[in-house]
């Protein structure tokens, strides 16, 4: 099991122990729409949220495998403690809307 510490900056305190457990098998076959125009040499928003909507469906593939092959219930719990941790980073990477950025002030006060 792999311990997140605050010195490690890249890594989110509150997805500690997601990984936890073992892994029941690897779904490569999952390939989600990538917006073409972008620069592929760049992690952008698209390239970052189509990764992270291709490996919550691998998670969930998985734990529905788990569930069915009536695996332990600390490892179904690992499963979807990391599912919910790669939903919550999905949501987090979403770009922000025009609506968020007027809302926000980034566009200057609202009149």
């Amino acid at each position: 099991m792999r311990h997140v510490t605050a010195q490690n900056p890249a890594e989110h305190v509150s997805d500690t122990s997601v990984n936890s457990g073992p892994v029941a098998g690897h779904d490569d076959d999952v390939v989600v729409d990538r917006p073409d125009d972008e620069d592929h040499d760049l992690l952008t928003f698209g390239e970052a949220g189509a990764r992270l909507e291709e490996e919550v469906i691998k998670q969930r593939r998985t734990l529905e495998r788990l569930r069915a092959g009536g695996a332990d219930d600390a490892t179904i719990a690992g499963a979807e403690r990391r599912l919910d941790a790669l939903e919550r980073a999905r949501n987090r990477n979403r770009p922000p809307t025009l609506d968020d950025l007027r809302s926000s002030g980034f566009f200057g006060p609202r009149t």
